[in-house]
């Protein structure tokens, strides 16, 4: 697995944390699993998904792998708080060596593939974990989808400079678009694959607002290296706040952005 491109710090756990409650109700519209059996969720990170998960499937047994211990860490600590807390085990590993004697009923993946190499190789090993039959839903980006309106200058930069930084990082920004392909590739089967739109515009200032200023925190994760490592002036940084500031004040602005949902069967 490549980098963790947004890395690991305590301000990023709680963007992480931020980002799953804003973005719940645009995701879970589409997330289909069982109710009841053994979910895997692979890259867990600090239990963020975690929580919906199992506010969502309260019958689903959760096994949750993340590589990184302080992530993990953070997740444990929540589970010891939370009722019930036998049904999720948080496991820190490195999932392509990971192995289980037990086999799963489903198994999640969220915004992970992006930052991988090679995601055959998290789908194929996901695949020896799951029972025959069993479903696996991904969510993942699609970088390039992203439109707004009046043209923003700065902000479009600045999420072309993002994008690149992935890229050179061996992740992939446009994933989403790749998911059939490696899901067929590793012997998934019965393979639905939907892009899910998140629009918000002037219609809806607040939530426009709203959506603009996740957004920018979602670009601001990486606005430190993006400046070190000279994919963008400071200048150009600022530029992109001033704009994104001023971005749901202006007549007929409009956000559109898609992110890929994938559904198959282990065959």
């Amino acid at each position: 697995m490549s980098v963790y491109f947004h890395g690991y710090s305590e301000q990023e756990f709680d963007r992480l944390l931020a980002q799953s409650e804003f973005l719940a109700k645009d995701i879970y519209q589409g997330v289909h699993l069982p109710e009841t059996g053994r979910l895997l969720e692979i890259g867990c990170g600090v239990g963020a998904q975690t929580r919906i998960l199992a506010e969502r499937f309260p019958g689903l047994s959760i096994c949750s792998i993340d590589r990184n211990a302080q992530e993990i860490a953070q997740a444990s600590q929540w589970q010891t708080q939370r009722p019930s807390a036998s049904t999720i085990e948080f496991i820190c590993a490195e999932f392509e060596q990971w192995e289980s004697e037990e086999k799963f009923d489903a198994a999640f993946i969220c915004w992970v593939l992006e930052h991988v190499p090679d995601p055959s190789t998290i789908l194929r090993k996901a695949a020896q974990h799951l029972k025959s039959g069993a479903c696996i839903h991904i969510t993942e980006v699609q970088n390039n989808s992203l439109y707004l309106f009046p043209p923003s200058p700065a902000i479009m930069q600045y999420w072309e400079a993002y994008c690149a930084r992935q890229l050179k990082l061996n992740g992939n920004p446009n994933v989403g678009a790749h998911l059939r392909n490696y899901l067929q590739a590793v012997g998934f089967d019965r393979i639905e694959v939907n892009a899910h739109l998140m629009l918000r515009d002037s219609t809806q200032v607040e939530e426009l607002k709203a959506m603009m200023d996740y957004w920018w925190n979602l670009m601001e994760s990486v606005g430190d290296a993006l400046v070190e490592e000279g994919f963008l002036t400071t200048a150009q940084r600022m530029a992109t706040f001033e704009e994104i500031q001023m971005f749901h004040e202006q007549e007929g602005a409009c956000f559109y952005y898609t992110f890929v949902q994938a559904e198959a069967r282990r065959s």
